[in-house]
């Protein structure tokens, strides 16, 4: 009976533990693809010279469709095409992306309430302007 005992109690623990390695690399395979949708989007930018208004749009609306992602926020400083050949700092575009992703820990509903299960990403960055200039 003792045995019986320890044993309810246990079980429940060792499942959670047993499906938070499910969900580690769910997690894992949701990062990929958000460091591939950023990836994507800083190359773009490195060759416009600037994150335009519709690539920001285009990015939040890829973020958005990646499973699990609740909110989007894209900040970039720079308004214009910066060239390749400027001096200093004024070559990088410099980037920000805020995310939050629901549903990263296994017992979402059993341990942890439905408002706390959520995990605050940013991603922070430059890339250098490969932009030429208009072609004469």
């Amino acid at each position: 009976m003792k045995q019986f005992i320890v044993l309810t109690a246990c079980l429940p623990l060792i499942l959670l533990i047993m499906l938070q390695i499910i969900y580690e690399q769910k997690d894992l395979m949701r990062v990929e693809a958000i460091q591939s949708i950023v990836y994507q989007a800083r190359e773009e930018a490195r060759l416009s010279g600037y994150f335009s208004e519709s690539l920001m749009d285009s990015i939040r609306e890829e973020l958005l469709s990646v499973e699990g992602v609740m909110e989007a926020n894209f900040e970039s400083d720079v308004k214009e095409p910066l060239e390749r050949y400027s001096l200093g700092e004024n070559r990088f575009i410099d980037y920000k992306i805020s995310l939050k992703i629901k549903n990263v820990m296994a017992g979402g509903g059993f341990l942890i309430g439905e408002g706390k299960n959520i995990y605050s990403m940013v991603l922070e960055g430059s890339v250098a302007s490969e932009y030429l200039g208009q072609a004469p």
